[in-house]
């Protein structure tokens, strides 16, 4: 029984003696750092964290080291005794750099392999970026009015696209705005069918043209107006539906459907009737 009861004391002894040597350390010496590869734990009597959280990212939740290249995620203190205790959660490298880079292969894999969940507008990505140019950065753009959406899985993983304009620029972004989003932009490689005068005979011959200020003219030689055109004088082309509608000066909308186009040929539908033009080299 005194054996036992010895033998405690001497544990307790030992405990005590390691936990005053621990404190003498930290007086002799007071910082220590222990890094594990993912967090630093560092034990010290400041509590001053310049160095990590002085260089903030887009995200508040981040911030960048420039002097460790780590990208910290969390930071956690504690008090005990007289130091602090400091633990820090990193990645490694600038996360900052990149927080809201999608690169171009993402689209391609997406346009190829992704598993679409829902698409209420038949949101087609790999036509909406015939034609255009990827931009590629570190670049948050607004302007989302979450009209275009598309739900699907990925490489096993739940995700969300976005597609909105920002004048000419076409923009995808990948997730939720406030779940660190990615974005690609493309702009237009060339005018496309804008800005071009487009023929065809029928019984006649046929010029139309869509103009850069937003006019539309669509008449024969005859000298007369084709498809109203004389009433319908302006036009507005929605890239996402591929659809013109074209407004007349007392209100009233009709509806040209885009099949296909390229740099010669321009194929329209005029409410259910297709009609093929050719491209007037000028």
């Amino acid at each position: 029984m005194n054996r036992g009861i010895g033998m405690n004391k001497k544990i307790i002894s030992i405990i005590y003696i390691i936990f005053l040597l621990f404190i003498l350390i930290l007086v002799v010496y007071p910082f220590i750092e222990i890094d594990t590869g993912s967090k630093i734990i560092q034990f010290r009597y400041s509590d001053n964290i310049d160095e990590f959280d002085k260089f903030t990212c887009y995200d508040d939740s981040y911030s960048y080291s420039e002097k460790r290249n780590i990208t910290v995620t969390n930071i956690d203190f504690k008090k005990f005794m007289f130091f602090h205790v400091i633990t820090v959660s990193y990645e490694n490298g600038n996360k900052c750099a990149t927080e809201y880079y999608l690169d171009e292969s993402y689209i391609e894999d997406y346009i190829n392999n992704a598993e679409i969940k829902y698409n209420d507008n038949n949101i087609d990505v790999a036509k909406l970026i015939e034609n255009r140019k990827a931009i590629t950065g570190n670049i948050r753009y607004s302007g989302n009015d979450y009209l275009n959406e598309v739900g699907y899985i990925l490489n096993g993983k739940h995700q969300i696209l976005f597609v909105f304009y920002i004048d000419d620029l076409l923009v995808i972004q990948v997730g939720l705005s406030d779940e660190s989003p990615k974005f690609i932009a493309y702009e237009k490689i060339e005018e496309n069918f804008i800005g071009k005068r487009w023929t065809r005979t029928s019984d006649d011959t046929e010029i139309l043209a869509f103009n850069n200020d937003g006019s539309f003219t669509y008449y024969c030689t005859c000298g007369n107006s084709v498809y109203d055109s004389d009433i319908y004088e302006y036009y507005k082309y929605d890239e996402l539906t591929k659809e013109i509608t074209l407004n007349s000066t007392y209100g009233k909308t009709r509806k040209i459907k885009v099949i296909e186009y390229d740099s010669r040929i321009l194929k329209l539908d005029f409410e259910g009737e297709r009609r093929t033009f050719n491209l007037i080299e000028e």
